[in-house]
């Protein structure tokens, strides 16, 4: 299993510059990508800070959200359940082992920890240093 973090995930929703590679890759593999929580909330802030700064209308943010639901559905995406105490616990080793030599945010950190607890293989980051801690926990750092 492969786990995207919302770099990855806005692109499926909002049109960006790497939107068509990651959704061709997302159909090639024909594999559910794990959605929690945590990304339900940042995709949703995501969407949400583009209307406020005018990129976005609300409409656009709407069918966005009617996109993600229909993929649930369809499974694309599968929601997936979080130990977070757990996660929490493995972003805290994360951050000690290499925050200071990557300069990792407490976001990415908990997105790597997620995947790991999870059991991904790898992880979907637009980050380079999300996908820097991915490769140094062992994980595949990928970048369609």
């Amino acid at each position: 299993m492969i786990y995207f973090d919302t770099s990855a995930l806005v692109k499926l929703y909002y049109p960006e510059d790497e939107s068509k590679s990651v959704s061709h890759w997302v159909l090639n593999r024909e594999e559910a990508i794990p959605f929690t929580l945590f990304h339900e909330l940042e995709l949703n802030t995501a969407l949400s800070a583009r209307v406020f700064r005018g990129d976005v209308t609300l409409q656009e943010r709407e069918n966005a959200r009617k996109a993600i639901e229909s993929d649930l559905l369809t499974g694309v995406l599968i929601k997936t359940s979080v130990d977070w105490e757990r996660a929490f616990a493995e972003a805290l080793e994360l951050c000690d082992r290499h925050s200071i030599q990557l300069g990792c945010r407490s976001l990415d950190i908990m997105h790597v920890a997620c995947a790991m607890i999870l059991g991904c293989s790898g992880v979907v980051s637009y980050d380079r240093r999300q996908r820097s801690l991915a490769a140094a926990a062992g994980l595949q750092a990928i970048s369609v």
